[in-house]
């Protein structure tokens, strides 16, 4: 598994956890629902975390890259405002559903903006060598 596949995997189990939180935490427990969203929250950013640790530091002084990566900064700081309006609103609100439908929708366009444009970006860029010694530094740090 490359950090790209790595990466990708991550997207799909939040999405997927997200996804069926929306379609169906008005059938849930509060106990339930809320458990369920602090593991989202820290699942989304642990993901940024190693996304910024194991690949945008590592490519910033790229300069070919410094647009990209500025886009995927701002795409995931929208994601981080989504999280905290959340955050400040009860399971139980009327608004509540719209912001957890907000925050599926802006993590589906971070999804497909590093799919798209990030990933496909980052390969143009960097050499074939750097991309193995990525592939190696996550391997080194998520599975040792």
């Amino acid at each position: 598994m490359d950090l790209f596949q790595y990466f990708e995997e991550e997207h799909k189990y939040i999405e997927e956890r997200l996804s069926e939180l929306e379609k169906s935490y008005q059938n849930w427990s509060s106990e339930r629902v809320f458990v369920r969203v602090t593991k989202l929250f820290e699942a989304i950013a642990n993901h940024f975390d190693k996304q910024e640790s194991l690949l945008l530091n590592e490519l910033k002084q790229i300069t070919d890259l410094s647009a990209i990566i500025n886009e995927c900064t701002r795409d995931r700081e929208k994601i981080l405002a989504d999280i905290d309006d959340l955050v400040m609103d009860h399971i139980d609100s009327s608004e509540f559903h719209d912001k957890l439908s907000n925050l599926l929708k802006d993590i589906r366009k971070h999804i497909s903006f590093s799919d798209a444009k990030l990933y496909k970006e980052i390969k143009t860029h960097i050499s074939q060598e750097k991309l193995a010694k990525l592939n190696d530094l996550i391997k080194e740090k998520i599975f040792s």
